[in-house]
């Protein structure tokens, strides 16, 4: 077992943190980790379907009571980005992707993510894989509020 060290900032308990330098690097130990959710623009989505719009004022995505998960994407109305995973991402670990939505009533949404892994200087893959997101962190609790709709296991890597 080595010594703790000393740094500028940390974030965590020895031996598993996250340190900051003078320079404001960041180092990770132990079993520490980055964690950043993919953002992105909700304007810059492309859309299809009569169930789902932009909704401009607060730059979020609506999909109606009548918009559901569907096997088959082309029947499905849909919003559709092309996010790439951060550079800082520890790919020894599994991905937990979830969806951020404002729930408004005590019905479980049903998302479809589909994804799928480009390698730096590899072959294109063409195969989507589907995850269905529709299990809820938060119970609804009678009042619209944000809360997070994940699959029941995460992205292996």
């Amino acid at each position: 077992m080595g010594v703790e060290p000393s740094g500028m900032g940390r974030i965590g308990k020895w031996p598993n943190y996250t340190q900051f330098d003078e320079t404001g690097h960041m180092t990770f130990h132990g079993n520490a980790r980055p964690w950043i959710d993919e953002l992105g623009d909700a304007l810059s989505l492309q859309q299809s379907g009569s169930g789902v719009d932009k909704e401009l004022v607060e730059n979020t995505v609506r999909f109606s009571s009548g918009a559901t998960y569907h096997a088959t994407f082309a029947s499905a109305d849909a919003a559709v980005a092309n996010l790439q995973l951060n550079h800082c991402k520890d790919l020894s670990s599994s991905i937990y992707p979830h969806i951020h939505f404002f729930q408004t009533s005590n019905a479980a949404p049903n998302f479809l993510l589909e994804y799928r892994w480009q390698v730096d200087f590899g072959e294109k893959v063409t195969a989507w894989t589907k995850l269905k997101c529709n299990q809820i962190a938060q119970p609804y609790s009678g009042t619209t509020k944000n809360n997070i709709a994940k699959p029941l296991t995460p992205i292996p890597i």
